[in-house]
């Protein structure tokens, strides 16, 4: 077994080499993950002025930069001289990465968050402790720990916030969700799925002809109700019969169901392919209007099995003439 490494430098030999490590997406993601904001690396070993900075980072979302500066020592004066002389107006934050700071260096970073400058200051310490990870067609390397040490004030209590809000948001969707399954047979069953905007609740009631659901993102006010297309014989001329006719069923179905934003058939092969009507009306984390909200759930619901029923009925009779 290999020991576990005793510093930065037992890993990477250079500063520079540890730079390369952290550029590559894979690897910055965990750097992200404690910053709390997406980054992107630009270019390594970039010149501002009388200066080079270890690398330099797009703040994706945004039209600005943060710049890196890594150390393998404990914090000094002439890293905290570069990482003051870096930047320039598209600059909005500078990330000092060192596995010890002085508390020197830590308040005069706490002093120009503290002050009027756009530009912000984090000191992340590197190294504290270590994993080891194996990925898949490379060798197991030790991944390092990052931990923020000083970060503005305003960033520290968003995500203080974030973090009780979270909390709250998925016990409050817990209720919502189990609260409308009440109104439904007990063979209904709730489950979260992580799609790519984030985590997303599916609801499902399983009648005997097909499946139906609902779902509604954490965080999102928007929701669905859905119908899972029946498996039969006929294949994927199943949904090409329904495309034929998908001009009269959606009217038909905005005027039976309200609030409708959007009407979709989604196409994932004959057992996971399915009609899902969406509405951005409703916010379950407003408590006074899950009345409202689960009446058009289940409402909705029962219309979407009526109106399919008949249109298996009527595609099944095309089949057969």
């Amino acid at each position: 077994m290999e020991p576990v490494p005793s510093s930065l430098r037992a890993v990477w030999s250079r500063e520079t080499d540890f730079c390369k490590w952290l550029s590559h997406i894979q690897n910055l993601v965990y750097l992200q993950d404690v910053l709390d904001f997406p980054l992107r690396c630009i270019a390594l070993e970039v010149k501002f002025e009388q200066y080079r900075a270890d690398m330099l980072c797009e703040v994706c979302g945004t039209l600005k930069n943060a710049i890196i500066e890594v150390q393998f020592t404990r914090s000094d004066h002439k890293h905290n001289g570069q990482i003051l002389g870096y930047g320039d107006e598209n600059t909005a934050c500078k990330i000092w990465i060192a596995p010890e700071f002085d508390p020197v260096h830590l308040a005069n970073l706490r002093g120009l968050n503290e002050g009027r400058s756009e530009c912000k200051y984090f000191a992340v310490i590197a190294g504290e402790s270590w994993s080891r990870e194996t990925r898949p067609g490379l060798d197991p390397a030790w991944i390092p720990s990052f931990r923020v040490a000083e970060a503005p004030k305003r960033w520290e209590l968003r995500k203080q916030a974030k973090l009780v809000r979270a909390k709250d948001d998925r016990h409050l969707w817990a209720s919502f969700w189990q609260s409308l399954k009440d109104r439904f047979p007990k063979d209904s069953i709730i489950r979260t799925m992580h799609a790519s905007t984030g985590p997303t609740t599916v609801f499902e009631s399983l009648p005997k002809d097909f499946r139906l659901g609902a779902t509604s993102e954490l965080g999102r006010t928007r929701s669905s109700v859905f119908c899972l297309m029946p498996f039969n014989d006929y294949g994927d001329d199943w949904i090409v019969a329904l495309r034929r006719n998908e001009k009269p069923l959606r009217e038909k179905l905005r005027s039976q169901i309200s609030h409708v934003d959007r009407i979709k058939i989604i196409e994932r092969g004959i057992e996971q392919s399915a009609l899902e009507i969406f509405t951005n009306q409703f916010d379950a984390s407003d408590i006074t209007s899950w009345e409202t909200q689960h009446h058009w759930i289940r409402d909705s619901l029962h219309i979407l099995q009526g109106e399919m029923l008949i249109k298996i009925r009527d595609i099944e009779m095309e089949f057969h003439m």
